[in-house]
């Protein structure tokens, strides 16, 4: 749904060459929108030879292998975040890579600065980093806890890397998952959604629901029936869920058939998004 917000293809969302903001709540899913990007590259042919790179706290990181396969693994590469200016040195030694920073919270942390002081230091080093990331057609996302700050949502780091980013998402927790098994309801995951801030194509305001199970991930057909539910297209009534002349008895029931079709059901997502067929999107985005 993501990829539909950006660019109208389920196949393409973000461009290479791109930095990539993503601030939300705690537990909204910020990590896990970068691990899948991540994990969209690994398994794309294009991207064989490209380095896939993971920075955070390692004693303190959040980095869970729960749902990715050891392919994935085995290409990952796992770095501490040191210090400061050790970041910045790295990405503009890094080539034709996707990297993930997660997050600035824990990099402003490592600086014996304070925060004002210390991203004054950073900001002499951004807009250079930002050129390299672009030069090479590489992707930096970088994730960032928000926090209320009297009237307004805050986040490490201040307004410059939100300024210069080519994208900004916002994630959102609203709330948990369950399922019952064996008589009791069980947490299996959250009801996050993300909304598209800023991107390169200018569009924005588009929010998408993006439900996260502990042991899979994103659930793309969820996303696609919640997202209809959500714009009406799909209604409640005494015989259940009517969309178009059918009823369900549930909404896992419309899941399930998105997944045994999912292009009819993509199409009709596209539609009420306002896309056109084949939106516009460039060959080597992931």
């Amino acid at each position: 749904m993501l990829n539909l917000a950006l660019t109208g293809n389920p196949s393409h969302g973000i461009e290479m060459g791109s930095v990539v903001w993503v601030s939300g709540s705690p537990c909204s899913g910020r990590t896990t929108l970068g691990v899948s990007i991540l994990a969209e590259v690994a398994h794309d042919s294009r991207f064989a030879d490209w380095g896939l790179v993971y920075y955070d706290d390692l004693l303190h990181g959040s980095l869970s292998y729960g749902y990715i396969d050891s392919g994935y693994v085995d290409r990952l590469e796992h770095r501490s975040l040191d210090t400061v200016e050790t970041f910045w040195d790295e990405l503009e030694e890094t080539y034709s890579s996707v990297i993930v920073l997660d997050s600035m919270d824990v990099m402003m942390a490592l600086d014996p600065l304070s925060e004002e002081a210390a991203w004054k230091v950073n900001n002499r080093r951004v807009g250079r980093a930002f050129r390299h990331i672009r030069e090479t057609d590489s992707v930096l996302i970088i994730t960032s806890k928000e926090k209320r700050f009297y009237d307004k949502m805050v986040s490490a780091g201040g307004s410059a890397i939100p300024s210069y980013a080519d994208y900004w998402f916002r994630t959102h927790n609203s709330g948990a998952i369950f399922q019952e098994t064996n008589g009791k309801n069980r947490l299996v995951g959250t009801k996050s959604s993300i909304t598209v801030i800023k991107s390169i194509g200018g569009r924005s305001g588009v929010s998408v629901p993006a439900p996260i199970y502990s042991n899979s991930g994103y659930d793309d057909a969820e996303s696609v029936v919640k997202y209809l539910w959500l714009q009406k297209k799909i209604r409640k009534t005494e015989q259940g869920y009517l969309f178009g002349v059918e009823h369900y008895e549930t909404l896992h029931e419309i899941a399930d058939r998105v997944r045994e079709n999912p292009s009819e059901w993509i199409e009709m997502a596209r539609t009420v998004l306002k896309h056109g067929v084949g939106g516009n999107h460039r060959a080597d985005d992931i």
